[in-house]
């Protein structure tokens, strides 16, 4: 009976310490999307930026509020509304100044 125990602790421990590594694997993942998103975010808000209204979608992978409101003002446009859809996206509407 003992021995059973141990087997059972030694597989919660196995549990937990996947689950650990599976948090800390798609954290680095997000890490890596954002990273690249903030390399290219020229490019990205050219894109986003081009008639008179845009709308951007903000998550955790994308670029940061404050870098996409900054340089949608340096474009000549304006935040309008800002809409959370969830808990970890917001959409943001801009329109030209």
């Amino acid at each position: 009976m003992i021995a059973r125990m141990g087997y059972v602790i030694i597989g919660i421990i196995f549990v937990v310490a996947l689950c650990m590594l599976g948090v800390g694997l798609s954290d680095m993942a997000r890490k890596r999307k954002r990273k690249a998103a903030l390399a290219n975010r020229d490019a990205i808000l050219d894109g986003v930026f081009v008639g008179p209204t845009a709308t951007y979608r903000s998550t955790v992978e994308t670029l940061p509020f404050a870098v996409v409101v900054d340089g949608a003002t340096a474009r000549g446009y304006e935040l309008t509304a800002q809409h959370e859809e969830r808990g970890d996206v917001t959409v943001l509407a801009f329109r030209r100044s």
